[in-house]
């Protein structure tokens, strides 16, 4: 039930499904273990091993067998706050390393759900206004939420505005999708020029994304980012242009 969040959180499948098991039968032995997940005996004992030098699973001798039993779950934060605390020491090295050569021209695809949260947190990085065109409010997908609440309230430090052109279609959801994010200036695009592709222009990087509807992104789609300063910038002109054009509704959110 739990076994992918596990994974995601450093667990091997394995390691997973063992400590998931566990946790359901409050005591095991290996032979039980092997019985419950169908993981071979000799697999359960290395895997019970990691487990153990991660702290999650203790041993207990009774009688004349041992029974391996899970620690708490809420040793899992402190898992997580380790990993977090040891990215956090190296992450100032790694932005050296990142930033010590010049930027060069990139052609980048991303897949699914984590693509959209990859170029979000580029937009983060980037730290410039957003110009977005053919929104349909899919950034209030659920599996986006904590990913959004990230970028506004770090975008809000930096000051980042978001200047969005909205689908005709998404027009009566536009007070339900902006909320109370800030520096959010929006427009409308005319029925007779709506389209199925949303542009996001920030700083250097062109983002082209298509199969989004309001609240929901669909599970395969691609996005398309080009790093290219030339490009950006013309884009941002073109977008200046249909901003013009597009219904003003007057509406602007500050903090």
């Amino acid at each position: 039930m739990h076994k992918e969040t596990l994974q995601q959180l450093g667990l091997s499948k394995n390691e997973a499904e063992i400590y998931e098991a566990l946790l359901t039968d409050g005591g095991s032995s290996v032979t039980a273990i092997s019985n419950a997940t169908g993981i071979n005996r000799r697999n359960v004992y290395d895997v019970l091993n990691r487990l153990t030098e991660k702290g999650l699973v203790f041993e207990i001798l009774k009688k004349r067998e041992t029974i391996y039993t899970a620690v708490n779950p809420r040793k899992l934060n402190e898992f997580v706050e380790e990993e977090k605390q040891a990215l956090a020491s190296i992450m100032p090295n790694l932005q050296k390393l990142y930033t010590s050569k010049p930027k060069k021209e990139e052609i980048m695809i991303y897949q699914g759900i984590e693509g959209v949260k990859r170029y979000i947190r580029d937009m983060l990085r980037v730290g410039e206004d957003v110009y977005s065109i053919g929104i349909t409010g899919a950034w209030r997908d659920k599996r986006l939420k904590s990913t959004i609440e990230i970028f506004d309230k770090e975008g809000s430090k930096k000051g980042i505005r978001q200047y969005l052109i909205f689908e005709p279609s998404a027009e009566k959801h536009i007070a339900e999708i902006l909320g109370t994010i800030p520096y959010t200036q929006h427009r409308i695009l005319p029925p007779e020029f709506a389209t199925e592709t949303m542009v996001e222009v920030f700083g250097d990087h062109c983002v082209f994304l298509s199969g989004a509807s309001f609240e929901e992104a669909e599970k395969d789609f691609s996005i398309t980012v080009i790093v290219n300063q030339q490009i950006a910038d013309s884009f941002r002109a073109w977008f200046k242009l249909i901003w013009s054009l597009c219904k003003d509704p007057k509406t602007l959110h500050t903090p």
